[in-house]
């Protein structure tokens, strides 16, 4: 008698150490608002993210930080938590960096071990010149985050100058993110910054790469490498599908013009018929995920009232406004200029918990923070 074909068991949800939680969570609490009710909204615990060995959910801890975010009213959130890193938290992610010999060894390091940390992100070290680290995400939505991405960002640019002692004032930091406030972030950096760039990339010249780590030890950095291998070889990361890479994709093209199913399989090195394919075993179509990820990134940018209703249709890959238009009011049921009133914004945009977070920052005046 045949035996009954098993359901498959969802695929376990990317892990991460939870740093960047607790850094949002110490912040925001130090400006006044209700982290905790931000943490219960976002699906997480004080307790969980306070225990420095508990693994959490990356999607959780994106909207945690982004709830957070947006209590503050704090759109460089994640690069300002990036600054008050403390890189020994880190753990061996810091150490095997650290005790490397050259500035370029130690990315090299950076890109085989990150997953220790995060198990959605993944760097691609290439030499050049000019060095490049290109940030990406695997089973992560890059287009629903903006502070962890810009945390990760940050982290590289300061961890560098921190194992150097050199201030590498000539690195060039792209952003696949729009960033209001660019000005600001070049100050905080001190580098220059583009934003709206097809990948997330921190970029060093050729004299920076060969700038000695200033701890470089030899037999430290032997012990780091074992225990990191160690750790690498226990670590087991699930095997998603590709429809995170195929939105991640299309996020990335959508300001840069029109977005083809072909060309997102030639991205992908496949024949469009395979990507179809691919899709209809996750059951799921291209043009099912190009609309989602328009809306979303629609409803995302009409909250920055620094953008006109045309910028943002060019954001989401419409050349018309009307286009854009008629296709937001089909999707949702209301025009953008509609949704765009501030209590509309505040239905769709905003949940119990946000509300009561930004109340408690209105009251101890602390709604905008200045600095780190």
């Amino acid at each position: 008698m045949a035996r009954p074909i098993q359901p498959k068991a969802p695929p376990r949800a990317r892990q991460c150490a939870g740093l960047l939680s607790r850094l949002a969570f110490q912040h925001g609490s130090q400006h006044g608002i209700d982290t905790r009710a931000l943490l219960r909204d976002a699906g997480l615990s004080v307790e969980t993210i306070q225990d420095t060995s508990a693994r959490i959910p990356i999607a959780r801890q994106i909207q945690f930080v982004s709830l957070a975010a947006d209590a503050l009213h704090d759109d460089l959130l994640g690069f300002r938590l990036a600054k008050a890193v403390d890189f020994r938290e880190l753990g061996w992610l810091y150490y095997v960096a650290a005790s490397a010999d050259s500035l370029a060894d130690a990315l090299f390091r950076l890109e085989r071990y990150c997953h220790l940390n995060n198990e959605g992100l993944h760097l691609s070290v290439q030499a050049g010149p000019p060095m490049s680290v290109k940030l990406r995400y695997s089973g992560v939505r890059r287009y629903s985050d903006a502070h962890q991405m810009s945390c990760f960002i940050g982290v590289i640019l300061f961890l560098a100058r921190h194992v150097t002692a050199a201030r590498l004032a000539d690195a060039d930091v792209r952003v696949a993110h729009r960033v209001p406030q660019k000005r600001e972030l070049q100050r905080l950096l001190g580098c220059r910054v583009q934003d709206l760039a097809r990948c997330d990339e921190v970029r060093f010249t050729a004299t920076a790469i060969e700038t000695p780590v200033v701890r470089a030890d030899p037999y430290l950095h032997r012990l780091c490498v074992n225990a990191c291998e160690a750790t690498l070889a226990q670590t087991r990361v699930s095997r998603t599908g590709i429809r995170h890479h195929v939105e991640n994709i299309i996020a990335e093209l959508l300001p840069h013009g029109p977005v083809r199913q072909d060309e997102v399989a030639s991205r992908m090195r496949m024949s469009s018929r395979t990507l179809a394919r691919r899709l209809a075993q996750e059951d799921c179509v291209f043009s099912d995920l190009l609309r989602q990820v328009r809306l979303g990134l629609a409803r995302h940018y009409l909250r920055d009232r620094s953008l006109s209703i045309s910028e943002v249709a060019w954001l989401v890959g419409y050349s018309e406004v009307s286009t854009f238009s008629h296709a937001f009011l089909r999707w949702t049921g209301a025009s953008p200029t509609t949704i765009r009133r501030p209590a509309a914004l505040e239905r769709i945009n905003q949940t119990p918990a946000r509300s009561k977070a930004r109340a408690g920052a209105r009251a101890t005046g602390t709604a905008r923070p200045v600095g780190p």
